[in-house]
């Protein structure tokens, strides 16, 4: 039995997660009764974010076990991962109070702080992180994600140069692409050419195990030098991204016929039920939530940080929580009672889940790009709630999608069509939603970004009337706001007109806005 524990944690070590969840799922019935088989089962499929499955595995095993550390723990993280932020913070409290030195707690109890916009907590509970640890140059880089919140949360209180002298720590203790990347984008005047130019020619030729983890590596690495030579060679800038992103292409999976059923179904589904919320939720359901709404790259985060610029107002940032309710609206089969049930069950159980951050402040933001597509349906649920839409240049957009480091989350960004498709499918379920027949229409103001940059206080006052936060929007201090998007090291910047229509990948404009305008003429014989 040992040994095939041990495999199932060699499957993991070695990124094979099917065959992980494979072996612990046969284990497990063979051992239905053992509590280390199932901590194992669950753990495995906690990695592989069945989150449901597993929350349910540790749940009965807590029952049985109060105080195992493990079990807690992992309970903490799932809720964590599901923006279930009370049930994480009551978990992790126990966990560390059973175990003052389990490591992994106090990880993810930063990484929740952080999450909840409470950056001198978080920073506390880094800081245990790494006594325990024993200092800094003990972690392990394989996986980063303590380090970048750790960094992030430095950079969150203002204390970017320590933030710099922390990355430079980790860096030479082991270097990791991805570290580079944000050290890069952090400071890029430290980097030297020679030193950018050695790091290209090395990851070229050098080989990991897989063929995924050595494009990874190599797109890392090649957008830090994209970044870094783009204000002083910017031919040579476009040489890298262009070869990062080829890295990265083999990484993303975008698979636009899915996003296209998922339009159709969701105007589908929109249009056979729902008239019916106004039937069964109370009209003052969402008073004071906010929903800033757009494509990424767009403008959403200078957006958030003039809305959030007031005492009245508390952001939450880019929340999964909603995209992840309204998808069982248009995921599976509903007919009229589900769609009732759900209407009133998934507006509940955001409000749980963001009274936590929100607190006493009379406005709250949820600021996830992708919420274009469900603004109907937020709608339905949270009728109070107000949408903040903001259109951008689209050629703007699709170069600035195009140079950032993204793999997962925005699953299309590395070639020009793919940006084209998905830019002509948010004209079309956007302009869907904001028909003027709809009662949504009301609750929607739609700002340009051209005219945000230009005339920052006009605009801002704009919109602070439509929130109905009755005072003046003052841009002082707005350059103390943090998001953890990529705009991270930009929002701290003044406001001003540098990113509109800049010159870069000139040979590809002509195309993509064919390609554009094709996949709207698609939409238009659809319909």
């Amino acid at each position: 039995m040992t040994d095939q524990i041990n495999k199932i944690f060699d499957f993991i070590k070695q990124k094979s997660l099917g065959n992980a969840l494979k072996a612990s799922t046969e284990l497990v019935k063979q051992n239905p009764n053992s509590l280390n088989i199932n901590k194992v089962h669950g753990y495995v499929l906690m990695i592989c974010k069945k989150f449901n499955e597993s929350e349910e595995i540790f749940l009965n095993l807590q029952k049985k076990i109060s105080d195992d550390y493990d079990i807690l723990n992992n309970l903490g993280y799932i809720y964590l991962q599901e923006e279930k932020f009370s049930n994480a913070e009551k978990y992790l409290n126990k966990a560390i109070e059973v175990n003052p030195e389990g490591l992994n707690a106090y990880a993810n109890m930063a990484s929740l702080k952080l999450k909840i916009i409470k950056y001198d907590e978080a920073l506390k509970h880094y800081q245990k992180y790494f006594e325990l640890l024993n200092g800094e140059q003990n972690y392990k880089l394989e996986d980063t994600t303590v380090v970048l919140g750790y960094l992030d949360t430095l950079v969150a209180l203002d204390q970017k140069l320590l933030a710099k002298e922390k990355v430079k720590i980790f860096l030479q203790t082991k270097f990791n692409e991805e570290l580079f990347y944000y050290y890069i984008s952090l400071d890029r005047e430290s980097a030297k050419p020679e030193e950018i130019n050695n790091l290209v020619k090395h990851y070229e030729t050098t080989k990991e195990d897989s063929v995924l983890e050595t494009k990874r590596k190599l797109g890392a690495i090649l957008f830090g030098a994209a970044l870094f030579y783009e204000r002083t060679d910017p031919t040579l800038s476009e040489k890298y991204y262009y070869q990062g992103n080829q890295a990265i292409s083999n990484i993303q999976r975008f698979m636009p016929l899915n996003y296209q059923r998922k339009i159709k179904n969701i105007k589908e589904i929109y249009n056979k039920y729902f008239p019916l919320h106004n039937n069964v939720i109370e009209n003052d359901k969402g008073e004071g939530l906010i929903f800033i709404i757009g494509l990424p790259r767009s403008g959403t985060t200078l957006l958030e940080s003039i809305v959030a610029n007031n005492e009245f107002t508390k952001s939450g940032g880019e929340l999964m929580s909603m995209m992840n309710l309204c998808s069982q609206i248009y995921s599976d089969e509903t007919g009229k009672e589900e769609v009732e049930d759900l209407i009133i069950k998934i507006g509940d159980e955001y409000l749980s889940r963001v009274n936590s951050i929100r607190g006493s402040h009379k406005f709250f933001i949820d600021k996830l790009p992708g919420n274009y597509f469900n603004i109907g349906f937020i709608h339905a649920c949270l009728p109070k709630a107000k949408f903040i839409f903001i259109r951008r240049n689209i050629w703007d957009v699709a170069t600035s999608q195009f140079k950032q480091y993204y793999i997962s989350n925005v699953p299309y960004s590395t070639k020009f069509f793919n940006i084209a498709i998905e830019c002509a499918n948010f004209e079309v379920i956007t302009n869907f939603w904001m028909r003027k027949e709809f009662d949504i229409y009301k609750n929607i103001f739609e700002v340009s970004y051209e005219d945000l940059v230009k005339h920052e206080n006009k605009v801002g006052n704009e919109i602070y009337n439509f929130i109905g936060i009755h005072s003046e929007y003052q841009g002082t201090g707005r350059e103390r706001f943090f998001s953890r998007t990529a705009s991270r090291f930009q929002i701290g910047k003044k406001i001003n007109q540098k990113s509109v229509n800049k010159s870069f990948f000139e040979n590809d404009k002509v195309k993509f806005l064919q390609d554009y305008k094709n996949q709207l003429d698609y939409w238009q014989n659809a319909l």
